[in-house]
C-alpha cells in the first residue's frame, strides 16, 4: 500500500507531512519533517476601528445585533463606535467588542481594556 504525502503549513514553527492511506482504513498520521519554516504569516488587525462589515466578521454578529446594541446604549459612543465627522459612518472599535463578547460588559478585565483603549489616544497625553 502507497501512502500518499502531502505538505500542509500550519500555524507552527516545524512543517508537517499527512500520511493518509490511499484506501482506507485511517487514520492519517502528521508527521514533523524536521524542516523549519518562516512563522505563518497572520494577518494582524491592522486598525482599531473598522466599519460594520468588517466587524460583524470579526466578531461573528450580526449587522442588526450591532446596530441594537448600539442603539440600546449598551455600547456606547467613543468607546465602541464612532461617528466619521461629516458623514453618516460609524466605525467600530473592534478589540473593544471583541473583548466585552468574551469577559462580559461588568468584567473587571474589560473595564481595563476601555481604560487602557483610553489612555492609548493620543488626547490622554495632554497635560
Amino acid at each position: 500500500m502507497k501512502d500518499q504525502q502531502i505538505c500542509l503549513d500550519f500555524n507552527f514553527d516545524i512543517r508537517y507531512r499527512i500520511l493518509t492511506p490511499l484506501n482506507p482504513p485511517f487514520p492519517t498520521k502528521l508527521i514533523p519533517t524536521g524542516e523549519t519554516m518562516a512563522p505563518a504569516k497572520q494577518k494582524p488587525w491592522p486598525r482599531t476601528f473598522s466599519p460594520l462589515r468588517d466587524t460583524t466578521a470579526a466578531t461573528g454578529l450580526s449587522f442588526d445585533k450591532l446596530r441594537q446594541l448600539r442603539q440600546d446604549g449598551i455600547l456606547t459612543e467613543r468607546i465602541y463606535w464612532v461617528r466619521v465627522p461629516g458623514s453618516p459612518s460609524i466605525l467600530w472599535n473592534v478589540p473593544l467588542v471583541i473583548d466585552w463578547l468574551v469577559n462580559g460588559p461588568d468584567s473587571p478585565v474589560h473595564q481595563k481594556a476601555i481604560e487602557n483603549f483610553l489612555i492609548s489616544l493620543p488626547s490622554s497625553k495632554c497635560a
